[in-house]
């Protein structure tokens, strides 16, 4: 564990970036959300992944490009530059157009932009429908492992808005319906998994999920 500077919150602005803390976008069709796993891929691009619906675009229609910053305009941290259409044709889709198997973009960092695979661990957790902490104490180390969610698993979340929470899968591979806040568009995310018992706000999607 590296340490991290004390008695700061997850709406600040941090350096290096961790799961868990406030991003944002700009424009008409953007707004706040949570920066979900740093990440690199296969051909050495580094980046994060969070919520495919947090782009400053119409739900679904897969544009790259635009500005993610990390606690408002002063901090830009990088570029939507992988975002999926929600075009999956399968029976699950039902009647929508918009329909994908991952609710999910990634963000390539900018240059000099320092980042560690963390997530940021606050002061208190909260169970039964309770908000946790926001108040960054330290932080956990992603250490990659597979995790194949089960009914009955114990699961936590670090959300900008509701902070540290912890709740139960109740079901998985469920067809979730997804709507956009700014234009009232709907589309459906498939095979995704419910938790009961753990808080969640406007601005935590993206928000890492995980197993301790």
């Amino acid at each position: 564990m590296q340490p991290v500077r004390l008695t700061s919150t997850l709406q600040g602005a941090w350096r290096p970036t961790a799961g868990g803390i406030q991003i944002w976008t700009s424009g008409s069709l953007g707004g706040t959300c949570t920066l979900g796993f740093n990440s690199t891929t296969s051909t050495g691009v580094t980046g994060f992944i969070t919520a495919s619906h947090c782009a400053p675009y119409a739900l679904g229609s897969g544009s790259t490009g635009a500005t993610v910053y990390q606690n408002g305009s002063a901090y830009p941290v990088g570029t939507i530059v992988n975002n999926p259409k929600w075009n999956i044709s399968d029976p699950g889709c039902g009647t929508y157009t918009l329909c994908t198997y991952a609710d999910v973009m990634m963000v390539k960092y900018n240059t000099g932009i320092t980042n560690q695979k963390w997530i940021m661990e606050t002061s208190s957790v909260g169970t039964g429908g309770a908000s946790g902490s926001l108040t960054v104490t330290a932080s956990w180390q992603v250490n990659g492992t597979d995790f194949y969610p089960a009914t009955g698993d114990v699961v936590d979340k670090m959300g900008r808005t509701t902070g540290w929470t912890r709740g139960t899968i109740s079901n998985t591979c469920q067809t979730v319906v997804v709507v956009d806040p700014y234009t009232g568009a709907s589309g459906v995310d498939l095979c995704s998994n419910s938790v009961t018992g753990a808080a969640a706000g406007f601005g935590d999607s993206g928000a890492p999920v995980f197993n301790q």
